[in-house]
């Protein structure tokens, strides 16, 4: 199992699946553990990123997973990764926070370098000797707009 789980995030079906196998695997190997989730959104729909910043801010109070903003139209290129509206949060935010993650933003330009991996390291959220799974999807690949220009 890797230490850390990466992947750039709209409705967070990834982070999802990810910590139900590792509850089912747990039944047969209970040593194994979730890896910590660093969970990036681009700079221009970051709803969950604003979400889990303000309830890091205020100490992670009762019910914080259900307050999150919602951006009307996001004004962004991948399409795919532009959930304005993250109705899975109050499901994903406490995935995150058992795992010792984090939600990171980046700059949308940055996207197809590794969905976040160099801003994981900037941040110092990837230690020295620990494995880490980039789940690059085929977010950026699929909106046409954003793929033309790389």
């Amino acid at each position: 199992m890797p230490d850390i789980y990466i992947q750039a995030v709209s409705g967070g079906t990834g982070p999802i699946a990810i910590d139900k196998g590792v509850r089912e695997i747990q039944n047969f190997f209970p040593e194994v553990t979730l890896p910590r989730m660093l969970l990036v959104q681009q700079d221009l729909c970051d709803p969950m990123v604003s979400a889990w910043e303000n309830a890091q801010k205020n100490g992670f109070p009762d019910g914080y997973e259900k307050i999150y903003p919602v951006i009307d139209n996001p004004q962004t290129t991948v399409s795919i990764l532009s959930t304005g509206n993250p109705g899975m949060f109050p499901v994903i935010a406490p995935i995150v926070k058992k795992s010792n993650g984090t939600f990171l933003r980046i700059n949308e330009s940055e996207l197809v370098d590794l969905a976040g991996f160099y801003q994981a390291l900037k941040e110092r959220q990837i230690h020295n000797g620990e494995t880490v799974l980039v789940n690059i999807g085929e977010g950026a690949v699929r909106s046409k707009e954003f793929a033309s220009k790389l």
